[in-house]
């Protein structure tokens, strides 16, 4: 038969082995393109492979009606384009001129994620150039969007946060022609526990807390 000190011990050490397999819960991730090789070059902007992959999650563009085939070409701003904002940034070309171009963006896992906000600049001073459209799809036909003006500065970027309805999406499609992005900030929340993970801890701190009475 175990002594108090030692069941106490070993009811301590499951329930801290059972809790620290738990997840930690979401945790934020920023693409902000910085490992882009932007300096040193005299081009005004360098091609970008897609999908972009940074933090876990990836950037591709699309086209076509509704953004539902490949779009056109991703590129990064460089220090000698006359729009250079002081930090890489990206836009798309157009891929089809009869519908334009979309950012799409998500997990690389095709995991849930949250999106918090996102750096943008206009590329033109045109009413329509500077509008900034942002839609969110999740599981169970669940839609968002909300949608901005940027402002007439074309060289300084403008956080755009987004509501609290930007949770639990498979993946964002944004404005990508006549703006330049950077900083996607999302979060991704860690895994749901298995049964057997949660029923371990709580096993182990109702044994320490059963000794504890014991022993008072």
């Amino acid at each position: 038969m175990l002594s108090r000190p030692l069941a106490s011990a070993l009811a301590l050490s499951a329930a801290c082995s059972a809790l620290a397999l738990l997840p930690s819960g979401a945790h934020a991730a920023v693409m902000d393109f910085n490992a882009l090789p932007v300096a040193g070059t005299s081009s005004p902007i360098v091609t970008v492979g897609a999908p972009y992959l940074e933090d876990g999650f990836k950037l591709s563009t699309r086209g076509c009606v509704s953004f539902t085939c490949s779009g056109g070409t991703i590129y990064a701003l460089t220090p000698a384009n006359s729009l250079w904002s002081g930090s890489a940034a990206v836009y798309s070309d157009v891929g089809d001129p009869r519908y334009g171009s979309a950012f799409r963006f998500e997990k690389a896992d095709g995991g849930l994620f949250d999106l918090v906000s996102v750096d943008a600049a206009a590329v033109a001073n045109a009413p329509n150039a500077r509008a900034f459209n942002v839609f969110g799809y999740g599981d169970n036909g669940k839609s968002v969007s909300m949608s901005f003006t940027l402002d007439t500065s074309l060289t300084t970027l403008e956080t755009l946060t987004l509501g609290t309805a930007f949770t639990g999406l498979r993946y964002v499609l944004m404005s990508a022609m006549y703006a330049q992005v950077d900083n996607i900030n999302a979060t991704h929340a860690g895994e749901v526990p298995e049964p057997g993970t949660v029923g371990l801890a709580l096993a182990g701190l109702g044994g320490l807390l059963l000794m504890r009475r014991r022993q008072a």
